[in-house]
């Protein structure tokens, strides 16, 4: 191998961007490369990572997107598709229409379920709610009792 050198007993790699050699540590873990790493070194690979995402800026969204659905809730954006047109398209709590970039997974934090597709303004009361049943409906019997009585 070419790009695998070693001296004095020590084992360096070469990187395949840089021409630098150094320790396989200094390399990302890849299971069919030399030594079990990438052939460019982290910094490398950083830089490279960040040249393409400031020339393909759609992509790299879009990928980001994709990436954190599947982490975050294990979802792939054709199930939030299906989810939306079950929905009809509206927020499954007030039914307004959701409009693109505008709608919140909303998800069980106990238990890590997706419970359906929610417009910001729901989710934001949810969450500051803290998703307790018993708040909510204190909020509403609230909201029922000051309609009948208002202060001023």
């Amino acid at each position: 191998m070419k790009n695998v050198i070693v001296r004095d007993g020590v084992t360096y790699k070469r990187c395949s961007q840089c021409g630098q050699e150094k320790l396989p540590d200094e390399f990302h873990k890849q299971a069919t490369g030399s030594l079990g790493r990438q052939n460019r070194c982290k910094p490398c690979g950083v830089r490279l990572a960040y040249e393409w995402s400031r020339a393909n800026p759609e992509r790299f969204r879009r990928n980001q997107f994709k990436s954190r659905l599947k982490r975050k809730y294990g979802l792939t954006p054709e199930m939030v598709d299906e989810l939306l047109n079950a929905q009809g398209g509206r927020c499954a709590i007030c039914r307004d229409e959701l409009e693109p970039g505008g709608t919140a997974i909303d998800h069980c934090h106990t238990e890590g379920n997706v419970r359906g597709l929610l417009c910001r303004h729901c989710n934001t009361g949810l969450g500051l709610f803290k998703d307790d049943e018993k708040r909510l409906l204190a909020a509403v019997k609230y909201l029922r009792a000051a309609r009948r009585q208002p202060v001023a």
